[in-house]
Order: C-alpha cells, then sequence, then structure tokens
C-alpha cells in the first residue's frame, strides 16, 4: 500500500511523538508499504528551525526505506495560545497546500497527534481523494492537556478552544 503519514513533529526532533511517530513509519515500511511522511521543518522544542532546514518552503528527504516531504510553518521561540494556534494552522495550510500539488493517490492517509489540528489535513485529503482510507490517530486530548499543563489559562480563549473541538 501506497501511505501517506502526517504527523507535525518527526526526526530530528526529540520527544515521545516524534519517537512513536518514527517508530510507526519504520514498521509500515518494513512491512512492504510504501510510506511517504509529511511534517513540518523540524524546530521542536526551542521553536527555532535546524539549522540545514531553514529558509526553505518545501523540502524532501530521503530516510532509510521511506521518504520525508517537509513543508515551512510559523514557528517562535515565545510559547502562548497565539504563537500556538499559529504554529498549528501554518502546519495544516502548507500540508494541505504541499500534498494537493504533490498527491501521489495513496491508497491511506494515517494522520497522528498531537496536535490535533493535524486531522484537517486528512479531512481535507479525503474530501478531494474519496477512495483514500483516513485514518486519525488521537494521542492526546486537547485542550485538556494544555488546561491541565497550564499552556492555556486564559478564560475566554479556553471557551474558544472547547469550542473548537
Amino acid at each position: 500500500m501506497k501511505i501517506l503519514y502526517v504527523t507535525q513533529y518527526f526526526t530530528p526532533e526529540i520527544g515521545a511523538t516524534t519517537n512513536r511517530a518514527l517508530a510507526n513509519v519504520r514498521c509500515l515500511a518494513d512491512k512492504g508499504h510504501r510510506v511517504t511522511v509529511l511534517t513540518e521543518m523540524p524546530n521542536h522544542p526551542k521553536g527555532v528551525i535546524f539549522e540545514g532546514y531553514r529558509k526553505k518552503i518545501f523540502m524532501k528527504e530521503k530516510m532509510e526505506n521511506f521518504s520525508v516531504n517537509r513543508v515551512w510553518i510559523h514557528t517562535t521561540p515565545q510559547k502562548n495560545f497565539i504563537t500556538r494556534i499559529s504554529f498549528y494552522l501554518s502546519f495544516v495550510f502548507m500540508g494541505i497546500l504541499h500534498s494537493i500539488f504533490n498527491w501521489k493517490k495513496y491508497d491511506v492517509v494515517y494522520v497522528t497527534s498531537p496536535p490535533l489540528f493535524t486531522g484537517i489535513i486528512g479531512l481535507f485529503l479525503k474530501m478531494i481523494h474519496p477512495k483514500s482510507k483516513f485514518i486519525f490517530e488521537v494521542r492526546d486530548l486537547w485542550p485538556d492537556a494544555a488546561i491541565e499543563m497550564g499552556e492555556l489559562t486564559n478564560r475566554i480563549m479556553i471557551k474558544f478552544s472547547f469550542k473548537l473541538f
């Protein structure tokens, strides 16, 4: 099968999300599937795009036995509700834009979170390519996780976030 694996965070970034994504992609590719990863330019955890990835809108890489397509995102070291929403939505917009112009007739669009916003890419692709299967793996419940971690504290933004999801 041809699989488009969508994840906002991916190696060489560090963290549990990137480790899980890499393990999933390796497993799928090792089973003989042709896997393409759609992800951001690496910047986590500092919010600064890594050297070698700067000043690029799109970038293609070959890793092990799968491909990686990277897209530009708006990122900053300052983390607050507005910068995070901008960060997440820039990935959604650029991921959709990249997918429109680089579609390869995937059998499956596999989207993993966090963040939940990545699901928008999968929903959009399912609408324009209805024969592709869409799988959405939810790893964190948002905004609950952001509230519990103290990243989302403004009452108005909390109400807005719950309405959004």
